[in-house]
């Protein structure tokens, strides 16, 4: 088991990442951060009024000059790292069996429109010794068949399509090299499971 400190939360699943895509796909609340936004810029200082004129001759006294216009306050600045980090996390080798390849008969916006395919699978570390309460993802509020669940990587996953499994292997009971990062400090993303020898570009392109 390793630990290591993320400073933001840039990690993305290669699965499930799902981690939460709803929080009614997970059973649970998502716990992404909102960075904070900058500090505004100071507005500028009013101009100082001109002074009257003086009085001529049996003359009105000239007109007090406008005050100068305040500057516009600065824009807020870009949010920064997210509350709570850095975090720390726990990462735990292990081994994703496949367990489940079949049509998702009830897509969603999050499933691709060519024969959208749920794939599920389990999770097992690769030192035995480690007790399940250590990387249970139910103990964070998931939903243990939605975290488990295959989605494409990236801005936006998705269920994969049925054309990228053969590429890919996942069939079942297919295994792959998986580490599981448990969260130990912060208020980043909880748990994640990040799948290293996957190709994830054939299922980014096929999908529709």
């Amino acid at each position: 088991m390793i630990t290591r400190t993320i400073k933001h939360q840039t990690l993305w699943l290669a699965a499930s990442l799902a981690v939460c895509l709803a929080a009614a796909a997970c059973g649970g609340e998502s716990d992404s951060s909102e960075g904070n936004a900058g500090t505004g810029g100071t507005a500028g200082t009013g101009g100082v009024a001109g002074a009257a004129g003086t009085a001529g001759t049996g003359g009105a006294a000239g007109t007090a000059g406008t005050a100068g216009t305040g500057g516009a306050a600065g824009t807020s600045g870009t949010g920064g790292f997210a509350a709570g980090g850095p975090c720390e996390y726990d990462d735990i080798p292990g081994t994703a069996t496949i367990t489940t390849v079949e049509p998702d008969t009830d897509p969603t916006p999050n499933s691709c429109a060519n024969e959208p395919t749920i794939v599920r699978y389990s999770f097992a570390p690769d030192d035995p010794s480690i007790p399940p309460e250590d990387y249970d993802v139910t103990q964070f509020g998931f939903n243990e068949e939605a975290f488990h669940t295959i989605y494409t990587p990236g801005g936006s996953p998705m269920i994969p399509p049925k054309s990228c499994l053969e590429p890919t292997g996942f069939v079942v009971d297919a295994e792959f090299d998986v580490v599981r990062s448990v969260i130990t400090q912060g208020t980043c993303t909880p748990v994640m499971d990040a799948f290293t020898d996957v190709d994830w570009s054939v299922c980014e392109a096929e999908c529709e």
